[in-house]
């Protein structure tokens, strides 16, 4: 973090002109300066405290965003375990705060990052795509899907590499477990639909788009 210099607005003394009023300078002795006025420090505390300020509230945003993360990774944590206790799996939140779990082809993954401690992510690859594939027509239909989220029941298609990735998000604060599980539920489906119809356009011929 960039700090701000703290005496970047101290006032330099200069050179009188002339005697101030009723002060009296002795001609006799020209070797002595009038006395140099006192420099303000006003500007030195001022500066300090803002520093001093700036550093406190970075601490506290600090301890709040790890507290945050901390309650909402153990909420999330304890929806997954009653859920894996229902499917018969072992399901929870690692150390770094993510789970994952198989359903059909995917791997899905459940995630409550630590840049960003309010905002729990569920994502999974839905294609993968290869050297020979129409990546035009996958492109096209990925657009396509995305637009206004309605092909994708407000998940967000995303390339990262060479995979096209399904995500979708939703804020902890006030997440229950019915709430987790009909995001998971509505992911996979959804997930699926995707996949099947991207699978379909990078088989498409790539003559055949010039053509429509």
């Amino acid at each position: 973090m960039t700090l701000a210099h703290m005496f970047l607005n101290r006032e330099q003394p200069r050179e009188p002109t002339s005697a101030p009023p009723n002060v009296s300078v002795s001609i006799g002795n020209m070797d002595r300066a009038p006395p140099s006025p006192t420099r303000p420090v006003l500007a030195d505390h001022a500066g300090g405290k803002s520093l001093s300020t700036r550093r406190l509230n970075r601490k506290q945003r600090e301890k709040q965003d790890s507290e945050r993360l901390k309650r909402n990774r153990k909420s999330v944590d304890h929806f997954l375990r009653k859920m894996g206790n229902i499917m018969g799996r072992d399901l929870s939140l690692n150390t770094e705060g993510m789970a994952y779990f198989p359903f059909q082809r995917f791997i899905i993954v459940v995630e409550v990052p630590e840049d960003n401690p309010g905002v729990c992510f569920v994502y999974t690859m839905v294609c993968q795509l290869q050297k020979d594939d129409n990546h035009l027509a996958i492109m096209r239909l990925a657009m396509e899907l995305n637009y206004m989220q309605t092909g994708t029941r407000g998940a967000t298609l995303g390339l990262e590499g060479d995979e096209v990735n399904l995500c979708f998000s939703i804020p902890v604060c006030g997440l229950s477990f019915g709430d987790l599980q009909s995001v998971l539920q509505d992911f996979t489906g959804t997930a699926a639909e995707v996949n099947a119809r991207l699978e379909t356009a990078k088989q498409l011929p790539k003559s055949r788009l010039s053509h429509s």
